[in-house]
């Protein structure tokens, strides 16, 4: 549903962006960066937090500032990890890359974002976690809302129909506003998101440290541990890289099943 109809945050942030293309680049980069700099801090799905990276991508094309609504790691970040800026500089901007595709295609930023989402988020992220979750207790699952008419719809709707000042899945809203209490559609965006920063503090910070610092750690062997660490202890010490470490465990605990 959010994917089709427009339900995340970042859909109404390249709509408000787009209004504000309209200013010199020069201009939306120097304002933007000063204003992403007075932001706070705190959890990546927070309200500062989107407010900091809207304002910090001001200046970026409309496919780079969709990108980096979406990497976990700057390529500054990824560059001091990989220790090799080349090829973090080649690689980058392929998904601004495919976003810019769908522009030269006619849509605007919303339906261009949507369309990236179709295409990346949803094949190689969303239906991949659901296809291993249920196949691995035997259970075949669809999404009704993938049915292909249903999409074809979706995609014929533009921005203006699908978002309005503070909300997105407006065809949805309005489909089931018989059906479904008012409180449905008025209560915030619950989102699936658990503790985890909280817990790389806590509980699990020995976890942490133990399996991405150890001395035969695999993303010690492709990646900086001293940036590794650097970012832990960052995350310690109340900045919140949750995400971005979580990702590192992955990788980890891939890295250790290809040897085994």
């Amino acid at each position: 549903g959010d994917e089709l109809f427009g339900g995340y945050d970042r859909y109404r942030a390249m709509a408000s962006a787009t209004w504000l293309d309209r200013a010199p680049a020069g201009l939306r980069r120097i304002v933007g960066a000063s204003l992403a700099a007075i932001m706070p801090t705190g959890h990546p799905k927070g309200l500062a937090a989107k407010a900091r990276r809207f304002f910090s991508t001001l200046g970026e094309s409309a496919g780079e500032r969709y990108a980096s609504y979406l990497r976990l790691f700057t390529p500054d970040a990824a560059a001091r990890l990989t220790g090799d800026g080349a090829m973090v500089g080649e690689r980058a901007g392929w998904l601004a890359g495919m976003y810019d595709g769908f522009a030269r295609d006619g849509r605007g930023a919303v339906e261009s974002a949507l369309a990236t989402d179709r295409e990346t988020y949803l094949p190689e992220d969303l239906f991949t976690k659901v296809d291993r979750a249920s196949m691995a207790v035997a259970l075949e699952v669809r999404s009704p809302l993938m049915d292909p008419a249903v999409v074809d719809f979706a995609e014929a709707l533009s921005a203006s129909a699908l978002l309005d000042a503070r909300r997105g899945k407006m065809p949805l809203r309005r489909a089931f506003a018989d059906d479904l209490p008012a409180g449905v559609f008025d209560r915030p965006k619950m989102g699936f998101a658990v503790p985890i920063g909280e817990w790389f503090r806590s509980g699990l910070r020995p976890m942490v440290r133990d399996t991405l610092l150890s001395g035969d750690a695999f993303t010690a062997t492709i990646l900086s541990r001293g940036e590794i660490a650097r970012l832990i202890e960052a995350h310690e010490a109340g900045m919140d890289h949750s995400q971005r470490i979580f990702a590192l465990l992955m990788l980890e605990w891939w890295g250790r099943g290809l040897g085994s």
